[in-house]
């Protein structure tokens, strides 16, 4: 019989705890519910915009390593696997500007200067790549640590522009939520 008596008082304190436990768990929610709707009514957080440009960077600092090995390449089979890799990288870099232009107003000025700055830098990445399929081309060399490299830094400044931008909006969007919440919580 006592047995009995201990364990429904154990079993009494756990669901008293577990009720406890869920009332602060959604007086908790319930004040940052504003807050997470907030976040929501954004389509496009900035934050994604500044991970985009990371991994643009990432990967134009990736193409440029890849085209200074690649006016080495001896044999057109090494040139194709660069190439190739260029390639990707290049579909990836589009794809993350195409990413960021549904987070951006058309006529973004720091956007289209880093996308018009990207798309010129092929035609210096191809007239090197051409130079090489005949094999190591000390001009070619000269364009890709010369023209080549300047022009992956003017798109790196660019980039470095555009994120600025976009830190300016993450702060506004940041700000602007912050005030929702606070005008939903005062309204409540």
């Amino acid at each position: 019989m006592p047995m009995n008596s201990k364990r429904n008082k154990f079993y009494a304190a756990l669901v008293t705890m577990i009720s406890l436990l869920l009332i602060v768990a959604s007086l908790t929610i319930g004040r940052w519910g504003p807050w997470l709707a907030a976040d929501r009514q954004g389509p496009f957080p900035p934050a994604t915009i500044n991970n985009d440009l990371a991994t643009i960077k990432s990967n134009i600092l990736r193409i440029q390593v890849i085209m200074e090995n690649l006016v080495f390449s001896k044999y057109p089979a090494e040139l194709a696997n660069h190439v190739a890799d260029i390639d990707q990288l290049e579909a990836a870099i589009s794809n993350d500007f195409n990413e960021m232009s549904s987070g951006l107003s058309k006529d973004n000025a720091q956007y289209q200067k880093a996308l018009d700055l990207f798309r010129q830098w092929k035609s210096i990445r191809d007239e090197a790549i051409s130079l090489t399929e005949a094999g190591p081309s000390p001009t070619a060399k000269a364009l890709v640590l010369g023209k080549c490299a300047d022009h992956a830094r003017k798109i790196q400044a660019a980039l470095v522009k555009l994120g600025a931008f976009s830190r300016k909006r993450s702060d506004d969007f940041d700000s602007a939520a912050s005030a929702a919440a606070r005008e939903k919580g005062a309204n409540k």
